[in-house]
């Protein structure tokens, strides 16, 4: 509301001219009003003279939403953290308004949305009882992806809102996972050292650290020319010829370690044999792990003990002495 007035001096007889005003309906206005503008003209020497104009107030409801995720990427079970953004930016007044926002697949949620968010199934919503025109409001969660996941998975949040007036609007955002198999490994044998002919066992252990399987896992145990591969454990397949054993593994989930024992002859001596696995995988580059051990000397032929080298000297004298005696008896 208000007056605007435009002081034109004089007007000389048959002329006339032409002001403009430009007025901005109030906000919160209801549709149908009738708004009505006056407008006067006065002069020293004449009688003044009015006349108005109405327009029809055409009032809506534009409601407005918005999410956002925070980080792009993120690892593979660390949290995630979106914020809504709504509003009524339309001139009309609305009111039981619902604001939802959906879990991602592959996340849950994480501790307690802000603004009065409640969790409702696999959304969290926020009702709004007024929103009145121009008024604006947000509100963050959290969620946790899920681990193991594969690397380069995107996983999005939808958000929506609806009202008793006014369109229902929606928008989405969404975020990267990054995810990658680590190894950590080892490979011991049951023994520091051993001689020639002496069985040992070695021990190939595996686990995956990360947070993304490892697919296509194969681990190939390849002796050196000093041990002979006897026999292996966890269905590992044992090619004597070549000297090696191997081990199909398949898919290693985090967290999931495995053991792999290989049993072999000490066939070298005085010399330090290392035995040496290859893991590969499709996600990571092979990664070898190795353990060695101490080959001693020959064992010596054992000797007879002095009483037992004793009787075979007894022995073989009772011998030469009975040939010589039966010689003589019959010459």
């Amino acid at each position: 509301s208000g007056i605007v007035e435009w002081s034109l001096g004089s007007l000389p007889a048959g002329s006339g001219g032409t002001v403009t005003v430009t007025a901005r309906a109030d906000v919160g206005i209801a549709n149908g009003t009738l708004i009505t503008n006056a407008a006067r003209l006065s002069a020293t020497n004449s009688p003044s003279v009015a006349d108005t104009a109405s327009v029809v107030e055409r009032s809506h409801t534009e409601l407005e939403v918005d999410i956002t995720a925070a980080a792009d990427p993120i690892p593979a079970g660390d949290i995630e953290t979106f914020t809504v953004n709504w509003g009524n930016i339309g001139n009309q007044d609305t009111t039981n308004a619902i604001i939802t926002a959906s879990i991602p697949p592959d996340s849950n949620l994480e501790g307690t949305p802000s603004n009065g968010g409640t969790p409702v199934g696999r959304t969290v919503q926020w009702s709004v009882a007024d929103l009145d025109a121009g008024d604006t409001d947000s509100a963050t969660f959290t969620v946790r992806t899920v681990a193991p996941l594969n690397n380069g998975t995107r996983l999005t949040s939808v958000a929506d809102i609806t009202a008793d007036d006014g369109l229902p609007k929606s928008d989405s955002d969404d975020f990267m996972v990054s995810s990658t198999p680590i190894w950590v490994k080892a490979k011991l044998p049951d023994q520091s050292s051993a001689v020639p002919g002496q069985f040992v066992n070695f021990a190939v252990a595996i686990v995956n650290l990360g947070n993304e399987n490892a697919t296509n896992v194969m681990v190939v145990d390849d002796l050196p020319s000093g041990l002979q591969v006897d026999n292996a454990g966890q269905s590992g397949v044992v090619d004597t010829a070549a000297n090696t054993v191997t081990w199909n593994l398949g898919t290693v989930a985090p967290n999931n370690p495995v053991t792999l024992t290989v049993r072999a002859r000490v066939l070298a001596a005085n010399t330090t044999l290392t035995n040496t696995a290859t893991v590969s995988s499709t996600e990571l580059p092979d990664v070898v792990v190795s353990g060695s051990l101490l080959s001693g000397a020959q064992p010596p032929i054992p000797l007879l003990p002095n009483n037992a080298v004793k009787s075979l000297l007894i022995l073989a004298m009772l011998s030469i002495a009975g040939a010589y005696y039966r010689r003589r008896k019959y010459a």
